[in-house]
């Protein structure tokens, strides 16, 4: 996938971002992602909003954005639903409204409520998702060296920037849990369920990237975004 395919798909999960944005949330230098920008309003794939500033931008491909509304419809949330189906329709539904539908190369492993964490088998990305009261608190990426992350992070306060552990510890609306440093972890272990992706490393970053934008859009987690994220 092409820099300027990945930036009409983040537009179709997410219009109004701006270049800046953009750069920031794919890890391009600014003038890049400007000059794709450039490109995609050329051929007439996104729309530039001048009138605020900074501009935003929106995507022109009203088919593509009617493939990803139509991947799973509200409401879904219910303790018992069947995530890895679902999981599965919006992984197709959204790399074949970009032209390059997965077939294969991933495989998605509900580990349960109560659950017990795995590793990242060697070759392999992650995505990480934990389920609580019929909410996702938490939709994530690993990269094929960042075992850590995918395996153990979560699951501890001091563990680092933007945990599970840490984004319920700051949570008034958990404090009825009466959750600790100490005790957080096993928490999370006993009272989510947790789904993951892993992908072969050679679908690429892109295609990790994309997918975790799409759970995003698709299931709004609690601690993700750019005001609630920590």
């Amino acid at each position: 996938m092409t820099v300027g395919e990945l930036i009409l798909a983040q537009l179709i999960l997410r219009p109004g971002l701006s270049t800046r944005e953009l750069s920031d949330m794919l890890g391009k230098r600014f003038q890049h992602i400007n000059n794709e920008c450039a490109a995609l309003e050329s051929t007439r794939k996104i729309r530039v909003d001048r009138s605020q500033r900074p501009y935003r931008l929106y995507p022109l491909e009203g088919e593509l954005e009617a493939t990803l509304a139509d991947v799973s419809p509200r409401p879904i949330h219910t303790e018992d639903a069947d995530f890895p189906a679902a999981f599965e329709r919006i992984i197709r539904g959204v790399t074949a409204a970009l032209g390059r539908e997965l077939d294969g190369g991933y495989e998605i492993v509900d580990r349960g409520r109560p659950h017990a964490p795995g590793t990242l088998p060697r070759g392999t990305m992650g995505i990480y998702t934990f389920l609580y009261n019929d909410e996702f608190l938490k939709i994530g990426k690993a990269g094929p060296r960042s075992n850590a992350r995918f395996f153990s992070q979560h699951y501890r306060a001091d563990g680092a920037q933007s945990t599970l552990a840490k984004s319920l510890l700051a949570d008034e609306a958990m404090a009825p849990l009466d959750l600790t440093e100490e005790s957080v972890g096993d928490w999370i272990r006993q009272n989510t369920r947790r789904i993951d992706i892993l992908l072969d490393e050679r679908l690429g970053v892109f295609a990790l990237e994309l997918i975790e934008a799409a759970l995003h859009y698709r299931y709004e987690p609690r601690y993700e975004g750019f005001k609630s994220q920590r």
